[in-house]
């Protein structure tokens, strides 16, 4: 008769591969990514590498500075706004100014943002009612500019001064 072994010892004696350490809690598997407890890092240790808790990353940092407010005078008005809006305004500022460099940034940072495109014209323009060709015509007259007969002849700069005759014989 054969000896028969139990299902978790080897035939020289020693425990599988994938059995648990004898002072192991109960139902801890040790394998691929599941160390045994023992020999895990213990928590608080400064070399574990990475980082620790409650520490932050340049990313939050950097991000929590640019939004944080300051106060800014312009001309005698005292103005409160985040850093990274300041950054933008003396940005343009110095475009505006003439400063080339700041104008190369304004005009990358309006491509990247999607804002260099051109105006829309109006292409819903209304036609002139009784009343504007009134206001419009007793404009004219106190310019002493002669109010075009037809309204439409306006945007062509049609209308023109009065003549010295018609002048005089108003005063």
């Amino acid at each position: 008769m054969e000896k028969q072994l139990p299902d978790s010892a080897r035939s020289d004696g020693t425990p599988p591969p994938d059995a648990a350490p004898a002072d192991a809690a109960p139902g801890h598997v040790v394998g691929y990514r599941r160390p045994p407890e023992h020999t895990r890092f213990k928590t608080g240790h400064r070399k574990l590498g990475g980082r620790r808790k409650g520490q932050r990353n340049a990313r939050t940092a950097f991000k929590e500075t640019l939004d944080e407010k300051i106060r800014l005078r312009e001309g005698n008005r005292p103005r409160s706004l985040s850093k990274r809006d300041a950054m933008y305004l003396r940005i343009t500022n110095d475009a505006v100014s003439g400063n080339d460099k700041a104008q190369t940034k304004v005009i990358a940072l309006m491509q990247s943002h999607g804002l260099n495109e051109e105006p829309e014209e109006a292409t819903n323009r209304k036609p002139f009612t009784a009343d504007d060709e009134a206001v419009i015509a007793d404009f004219l007259r106190r310019q002493g500019m002669q109010p075009p007969e037809n309204i439409d002849k306006l945007g062509s700069g049609a209308a023109e001064p009065q003549s010295k005759q018609n002048k005089e014989t108003k005063s």
